[in-house]
This record gives structure tokens, C-alpha cells and sequence, in this order.
């Protein structure tokens, strides 16, 4: 059995991750650009490269496991909060815009973990609310097994967050928050939302960087 492999290396002011020696995302630092090209195509182009392969580090089993642990909290949170009754004073907005900034804060540590850092920081309206959010291109260039990690991380630091007000008996107030990540988790092109993005580049592995035929 042949285990998927990922190589990663540095030629002149490009990255490339090469993926299984069949495909490579190319990033070209100067621009910061990135491209989708085959294993053949950098062997031709950047002759004499040397890449290295990419090795499974404790670090990633441990936030993997810190993942799938998540999931039956998650669902336990999830459950006992149908029965909570919210009164007319209760106030979402400031709640849900506080779960981004976690959520956000979630994506650009992953980003950290793994050497790389958020492109831009930009404040925008995400799902009406005002919000600052990391730009997670830098992502391109991990192996997919990482990119999730990446996507799921802001889900990762929500949960968290909501386990955290859980044991204070605040569970009413995680009601925002919890929606939020359920929302989040649904694969939604148009919103490019986590749960997408999990499918996209990390198991569908569909890229969508730019076409061209020079790097």
C-alpha cells in the first residue's frame, strides 16, 4: 500500500508543494500568486530542484485528534441546547460577532502552527455581521491533510470557546455561537464557507488558483 506523499522546496523566488508527483501549486513570492501546474511541468521548468519530502509531525496528530474529540462535544452541546428557552432580552449580535473574531483568530493560529501566516487581515460584513477575516491563501501550499486543519480551525476555537461557557453554565449564551459553526460547517460555494472549503481543496482537492502558462 503506498501512502500519499507531499515534497515541498524553494527555486529562485518560487514555493512548490508538490503533490504526489503528479500535480504542484506554485507560488510565486514576488507576486503572490499561485498556480496549478503538473509534476512534469516543474521537473521541466526548474530543473535541478531539490524537494523534501513533508513529514506527519506529532503536532499534527495531536490537532487532529483535538478534531475528531471536537465532533462528540459539539453534537453533546448541540442536544442539550434544543430545550434552552431564550427570552425576548436576549441579544445575538454582539455574541456572533465576537464567535468570528474567535473563528478568525482560529484560521490565522492553524496558519502560525504550520510556518505560514494570513496574507491581509479585512474588515468586511460576513453574514450581515461586521467582521475582520484572515485571508487563508497561504493554505495552498500545505498538504491537504493540513489545509483541513486550517479550514476547521476556526470551527476548532468556537467549539472551544462554547465548551468553555458550557461548564460555567452559560449555555444559552453558546446558542449564536453554535449556529454559527453549523452554518459554517455547510459546504456553500457562494459564502466559501469552511465546510466547502474542507471539501474543495482538502478532500476534493479542486483548486482554484490562476491558469497560465508560465509561473
Amino acid at each position: 500500500m503506498k501512502f500519499h506523499k507531499y515534497y515541498f522546496g524553494f527555486y529562485e523566488h518560487y514555493e512548490i508543494l508538490d503533490d504526489n508527483h503528479v500535480e504542484c501549486v506554485i507560488k510565486d513570492t514576488t507576486s503572490n500568486k499561485y498556480y496549478q501546474k503538473s509534476y512534469e511541468f516543474v521537473q521541466d521548468k526548474f530543473s535541478g530542484i531539490c524537494l523534501t519530502e513533508i513529514k506527519w509531525s506529532i503536532k499534527d496528530i495531536l490537532i487532529i485528534i483535538l478534531i475528531v474529540l471536537s465532533i462528540p462535544i459539539l453534537i453533546v452541546m448541540l442536544y442539550q441546547s434544543i430545550n434552552i428557552d431564550v427570552d425576548e432580552t436576549f441579544e445575538p449580535t454582539l455574541i456572533l460577532m465576537l464567535s468570528i473574531l474567535i473563528h478568525e483568530l482560529g484560521h490565522s493560529t492553524a496558519l502560525r502552527l504550520f510556518g505560514k501566516k494570513a496574507v491581509s487581515y479585512k474588515f468586511k460584513f460576513k453574514w450581515i455581521c461586521p467582521s475582520i477575516v484572515c485571508d487563508t491563501s497561504e493554505a495552498y501550499m500545505l498538504p491537504n491533510y493540513e489545509k483541513i486543519i486550517v479550514f476547521y480551525s476556526g470551527i476548532l476555537f468556537n467549539i472551544i470557546s462554547c465548551m468553555i461557557l458550557w461548564r460555567l453554565n452559560c449555555l444559552k449564551e453558546c446558542i449564536p455561537t453554535l449556529s454559527f459553526i453549523m452554518f459554517n460547517l455547510l459546504p456553500i460555494p457562494l459564502l466559501e464557507t469552511d465546510g466547502y472549503n474542507i471539501l474543495r481543496y482538502g478532500i476534493l482537492r479542486k483548486y482554484n488558483h490562476k491558469k497560465s502558462k508560465h509561473a
